[in-house]
């Protein structure tokens, strides 16, 4: 007896293994849960309760603007209020025009 071709063997799935990971157990120190917001009395902020003198750094803080920053920041204002001002008019025109269509077909209708 002849035994029929396997036509499935080319597509057959091929198996492979993939490697196995093992997670190991965590020292005693990291098992520790912390808590994130509990409150550390060494911070050196919260050790006294006297008001120290307040010493200022001109280093950091807020810088003064550039005239220049504050002119580019006026034009620009002044360009989109000019832009504004356009489409405004514009709008007002086409709905004057819109208007004075629907006035001329009233008016224009004789029977």
């Amino acid at each position: 007896m002849e035994e029929e071709p396997n036509y499935f063997e080319d597509i057959a799935p091929k198996i492979n293994r993939k490697p196995q990971i093992v997670i190991l157990a965590r020292q005693e120190e990291e098992q520790l849960v912390s808590n994130r917001i509990s409150l550390s009395l060494s911070e050196p902020g919260l050790q006294g309760s006297e008001l120290l003198e307040w010493t200022e750094d001109t280093d950091g803080g807020w810088e003064e603007e550039d005239e220049q920053d504050l002119n580019v920041d006026a034009v620009l204002r002044e360009q989109k209020e000019k832009i504004r001002q356009e489409k405004k008019a514009e709008r007002l025109k086409r709905k004057l025009e819109k208007e004075k269509l629907m006035t001329s077909k009233l008016a224009t209708k004789i029977s």
